[in-house]
This record gives C-alpha cells, sequence and structure tokens, in this order.
C-alpha cells in the first residue's frame, strides 16, 4: 500500500467520526493504523472514537501509546467521567501470547505483523510489544505482566522451584547397591543417610552428592536440566546434585525459556 491509501482511510475515518457513525469510522482508522502502527494522529483519532462510544478503558490505552499529540483535552474529559487513567489490563493475557513471538521477557519483538490480543489492535513487523512498552515506562513491572500470563506451565514449574530447595532425600529410594526401593525414615531423609535392609550396605547419599560438585560444575544448563525433568533416568544423587548446582548458579526456572521448551518436548511425547 501507498502513503495515499493511509491518508485515504484517515480522511475517510475523520468524516465517519464528524457525521457520528463511530462503527465504520474505527473500521477506517483501524486500516490505517494497520498500515502504519505508529502513527500518533490515527491512535489520537481512535481514542476520540472509544471516548465517544463510552469505551473508556480503549482510549486510555490508545492515549498511553502516544508521544507527540497533545492529549490533555481528552484527558481532563476522561477525569470528568470519572475513567480510570491507569494501565487497564486484562486479568490474564490471552492464551495465544504464550507463543507470541514478541512476547519474550528479553526481546518482546514481533517478527511478523498481524493483530495483538492483548491490546486488541494490529502491530507491524518489529514492533515492541506493547506490554513491555509498559514495562519500560515504569507504569507495571515485569513481574506484574509476568502474573497475567496464562502459561499452561507455571503450575508445572512452581513444583519443580520448590523441589530445588528440599534437601531432604524423598520418602523412598532406591539403594545403589542391590537396586531395591527403601523406605526411608524422616531422620534417613534429613541425613541423607541409610542402611539398605536388603543387602545391609550403608547409602552415603550426602557425600556421594558432594562427590559430583565437582562434576556437574562443568555440565550445561540443558544437561542440569534433564536430570530435573527426568530422575528416573539418573541415579538420584545425580539429581540431587543437579538441583544443588541449579541453585548455585541462580537460574529461575520460571524465567528459562530452554527449561519452558524442554517441558513442552516432554509434554510432546
Amino acid at each position: 500500500m501507498t502513503t495515499v491509501d493511509i491518508d485515504t482511510f484517515f480522511n475517510e475515518g475523520v468524516d465517519l467520526y464528524e457525521q457520528k457513525q463511530f462503527k465504520e469510522a474505527e473500521e477506517k482508522f483501524m486500516h490505517a493504523l494497520e498500515i502504519d502502527p505508529n502513527s500518533d494522529d490515527v491512535k489520537y483519532n481512535l481514542a476520540l472514537v472509544y471516548f465517544a462510544t463510552e469505551r473508556y478503558d480503549m482510549c486510555v490505552r490508545f492515549i498511553q501509546h502516544i508521544h507527540d499529540v497533545d492529549c490533555s483535552e481528552l484527558i481532563t474529559e476522561l477525569e470528568k467521567v470519572h475513567a480510570d487513567t491507569a494501565p487497564d489490563l486484562p486479568e490474564l493475557i490471552p492464551q495465544v501470547c504464550d507463543d507470541c513471538p514478541h512476547y519474550h521477557p528479553n526481546e518482546m519483538l514481533k517478527e511478523k505483523p498481524g493483530h495483538c490480543l492483548f491490546y486488541g489492535i494490529a502491530r507491524s513487523a518489529q514492533a515492541s510489544c506493547f506490554a513491555f512498552e509498559l514495562v519500560q515506562e515504569g507504569q507495571i513491572s515485569l513481574k506484574e505482566v509476568e502474573s497475567r500470563k496464562g502459561n499452561p506451565y507455571q503450575a508445572v514449574i512452581d513444583p519443580y522451584t520448590e523441589q530445588l530447595r528440599d534437601e531432604y532425600l524423598p520418602e523412598k529410594f532406591i539403594c545403589q547397591y542391590c537396586s531395591i526401593q527403601v523406605a526411608l525414615s524422616e531422620t534417613e531423609q534429613q541425613s541423607k543417610r541409610f542402611i539398605c535392609p536388603e543387602c545391609k550396605k550403608a547409602n552415603e547419599v550426602g557425600q556421594d552428592i558432594k562427590e559430583l560438585d565437582g562434576v556437574l560444575i562443568n555440565e550445561s544448563d540443558d544437561a542440569l536440566f534433564m536430570k530435573l525433568l527426568s530422575p528416573n533416568h539418573y541415579q538420584y544423587v545425580f539429581v540431587q546434585a543437579a538441583k544443588k548446582e541449579i541453585l548455585r548458579r541462580g537460574i529461575d526456572l520460571g524465567q528459562s525459556e530452554k527449561f519452558l521448551s524442554m517441558l513442552k518436548d516432554l509434554d510432546r511425547e
């Protein structure tokens, strides 16, 4: 499309707005915004449409992303109707944001043009995520945005995060010598030491974990995650040592794209 197309949509939208044909005006302005998502003039006129139709939350959202047009008069009108000019975020970011290429805590860039369901407007290629813009402006915290993200894996991530801090052995443990499952007392769980009732050998799990410290310190994050996610494939001492090393590195499982990716891979198996 050309600049003429943008001007045509914009001017038609203005004419329709003046005729109080707000629905049709909104459609014209949205077409113009699809062509130029950074146009403050288009955003401002959309804000006018939303104010006229008493959709004050949408009006506020657009005002918050206008930089070169004076919105003071419109803000005054919003205050008269007691509209909240604070960021009006949905309780949960739409599910589609989980797979959105621009919804990433570190980048938040959109690689392809498309429609942002979080704010309900079109976004062009390489446009930064609107939610992240609010973070950059200091209006909300990244943690607050993340808490609204409908992450179906968060309920899975949280128990793994809790396990990292749990230094006790599980209630049932496999003897490293005869491979039978042993029920451990609370004392044995805490001390990481027990005598196998079958082979009568002492399992010094705590010492074994310490000996693995020098080995796992050179392991990649991926290898540590694999031990955490697939404990049945490893001796439990390796799992415990991997937890210890993940904590030492200060890895936040909830923010690790690699950990989330591995969770999704396991979910598909």
